[in-house]
């Protein structure tokens, strides 16, 4: 019973890098599992960040050379980049919640 509680104890410790969709888990959260949990989903994100860092620097650059002109919209590619961003961001935010559930917020 004492290896029990400890067995318990040790999972409620356990940090959200640690946390694994329990055994009985749907296939949803399993195929979740595999996709964050994977090296090369970590390497796509930090791409994502570089990629959009690059984009407000683009978007920066264009905004100072056309301050003075009164009424002038942002280009649609910049729009359409930062569009897509929000999205891949907000999927990344969505499959890590998904997965941890109230982990994340720990």
């Amino acid at each position: 019973e004492l290896m029990e509680a400890n067995k318990k104890l040790a999972a409620r410790r356990k940090s959200s890098l640690e946390y694994e969709p329990d055994r009985d888990s749907s296939v949803l959260l399993w195929g979740v599992s595999r996709i964050v949990r994977n090296p090369r989903f970590d390497s796509l994100v930090t791409c994502l960040i570089l990629g959009n860092s690059l984009l407000i620097g683009a978007h920066s650059e264009w905004a100072m050379t056309h301050y003075s002109e009164v009424g002038s919209a942002t280009p649609v590619w910049i729009r359409l980049l930062d569009t897509a961003f929000v999205v891949a961001f907000t999927l990344e935010l969505l499959l890590r919640v998904l997965l941890e559930g109230s982990y994340f917020f720990r």
